[in-house]
């Protein structure tokens, strides 16, 4: 899996709108040579590319759960390596949990859950999610944009009602760049819920 960066930064709207990119879309692109790739975690995935050169190459709704899906792991710990520190625990909840920065693990993953083991709440007037992993379960902020502008746009209750009711979830998990007053620590959101 890779994060093809334009000139080091993430995809506008627009751009994601002129070239159709939505979840399970396939691209062919040319790696840029202009500019370096981050520090780790985000190295292993960072990809800086060529605009010129975005071509799709499909857009299928992705099989999330047959021979052909992404990858994904059973447990966050396992995705990340084993990596998973926190800063707390509330109500048997891991809240703010991180990779340290400059860890060679993935900074994009994947894990498989049930729908009964996902949930959402608004905490200090940010979307974020319950997640039972079958291991541990954690409070995580979402980066997810359809996820946020439907809480934005519909409210909390329509967040939910945007899964399924049951069955399983691939929810994709990547690690926040460190930021100012956190440059030592990489948190982990919710990028995406595929069913």
């Amino acid at each position: 899996m890779v994060r093809p960066l334009l000139k080091g930064s993430n995809w506008t709207a627009a751009l994601l709108k002129t070239h159709e990119i939505a979840p399970g879309t396939v691209i062919q692109v040319t790696e840029s040579n202009a500019t370096a790739r981050g520090l780790y975690p985000h190295q292993n995935e960072d990809l800086a590319i060529e605009l010129r050169t975005i071509k799709t190459i499909r857009q299928l709704r992705r099989p999330w759960f047959c021979l052909e899906a992404p990858s994904s792991s059973a447990t966050l710990a396992h995705a990340f390596g084993g990596h998973i520190q926190h800063n707390g625990v509330w109500k048997g909840r891991i809240k703010s949990a991180y990779v340290s920065a400059g860890v060679d693990t993935r900074s994009l993953w994947a894990v498989k859950v049930q729908r009964c083991d996902l949930s959402f709440f608004v905490n200090l007037q940010k979307l974020k999610a319950l997640l039972d992993d079958g291991d541990k379960r954690y409070m995580l902020p979402v980066s997810s944009r359809m996820l946020k502008e439907t809480w934005r746009d519909r409210g909390l209750e329509a967040v939910g009602q945007t899964l399924p009711d049951a069955g399983p979830l691939h929810v994709r998990v990547g690690l926040a760049r460190a930021f100012e007053g956190h440059l030592d620590k990489c948190y982990l959101m919710i990028n995406g819920v595929h069913w």
